[in-house]
């Protein structure tokens, strides 16, 4: 019985990463396929990843294990700054998303600890 659980919990979770998945491409596109119009855009991309990553280390030990280029999907924003806080210790950072944002995907190799969150 604990296998069969195990099993059914499985399979759930593989039907919502694929549905999450196909709805995020339907919208975004891969970061080596994204046109990108400016350096800046290009920065904001790696700043944002790199901030998330940062907040995601901060709160619960998170390492994702396979960020490559492919794991990384670009869609066009509208929201003119973005927001980022730790908070372990409540400090916030804005920067500029130069109308692009980033969503990192694949998460099959990452780890977190998930008795840092409260």
């Amino acid at each position: 019985l604990e296998a069969a659980c195990f099993f059914v919990c499985i399979m759930a979770l593989a039907i919502i990463f694929i549905h999450v998945h196909m709805s995020l491409i339907k919208s975004n596109a891969y970061c080596f396929f994204f046109q990108f119009k400016s350096a800046s855009e290009g920065l904001s991309i790696l700043l944002q990843v790199g901030w998330t990553l940062a907040i995601a280390e901060d709160v619960c030990q998170f390492e994702h294990r396979d960020l490559h280029w492919s794991n990384i999907l670009v869609a066009q924003h509208s929201q003119d700054d973005m927001v980022y806080t730790f908070s372990s210790t409540g400090d916030k950072y804005k920067m500029a998303s130069f109308g692009v944002k980033a969503h990192i995907i694949d998460f099959t190799l990452s780890r977190l600890n998930k008795g840092l969150l409260h």
